[in-house]
């Protein structure tokens, strides 16, 4: 495309243009940002990769496009990794709130028995 073809787009396709570069790159960008402020880099990442075997299935679907034994085979391997990510990240998150739950519990104990042993000293003083 020559750069003086650019000129003759008219003012409503020029808008769609513009429409479609910011659906496609900033949204796409501000959901994959998002994404890693709710999981983690390596699920977000992860999870990019299952436009792979979307994009084939709906191919297959709407286009009645034939895939290869490779094929699927690739895109089954990728949907498998895809769930192993996420429940090594659920165990782990499983565990994180465990460790909180017991430190808060320990925390708690100890201020418990501080509080307990300020106010019996305070006590014992004023008596």
């Amino acid at each position: 495309m020559k750069w003086d073809n650019l000129w003759q787009l008219s003012g409503k396709i020029f808008g769609f243009l513009v429409l479609s570069g910011l659906c496609d790159n900033v949204l796409s960008d501000y959901l994959w940002a998002r994404s890693v402020v709710l999981t983690s880099p390596t699920v977000a990442t992860i999870g990019m990769s299952i436009t792979i075997p979307l994009a084939m299935l709906s191919d297959s679907l709407l286009n009645h496009a034939q895939q290869d034994a490779v094929a699927v085979l690739g895109a089954m391997l990728v949907l498998i990794g895809f769930v192993m990510v996420n429940i090594s990240r659920q165990s782990q998150m499983d565990l994180e709130m465990k460790l909180r739950s017991a430190y808060q519990y320990i925390v708690n104990k100890t201020r418990g028995k501080d509080t307990l042993l300020y106010h019996s000293v305070e006590n014992s003083t004023v008596s």
